[in-house]
């Protein structure tokens, strides 16, 4: 199952989501990556972020996003994200994100 997912800026402070934690336990703990990212999944619902699902988004499929898998960025998305945050961009500007 693959998602698209935004990180927030800090990790959650909820000792399920604390792999240590869970390691450091007396009793084994089997670990896999759906359990991470179920638990992924999960928190990001809970505060507020959109899962997407990337077979819905995949070139080919009628809500694509990307011309291929090689595109890691989705640029429409970056764009809308960018006008958002700045609404009054200089002419093109949010075509062209600069280092601060």
């Amino acid at each position: 199952m693959s998602c698209l997912l935004l990180l927030p800026p800090s990790p959650p402070s909820s000792n399920r989501f604390n792999i240590l934690t869970a390691a450091a336990s007396p009793r084994a703990v089997s670990l896999n990556e759906s359990h991470v990212e179920e638990a992924a999944l999960e928190w990001f619902g809970a505060l507020g972020y959109a899962i997407g699902h990337g077979p819905q988004i995949a070139p080919g499929e009628a809500s694509a996003e990307r011309d291929s898998f090689a595109d890691v960025v989705l640029a429409a998305r970056l764009r809308d994200a960018i006008q958002r945050l700045n609404p009054e961009p200089n002419a093109g500007g949010a075509d062209r994100p600069q280092r601060p």
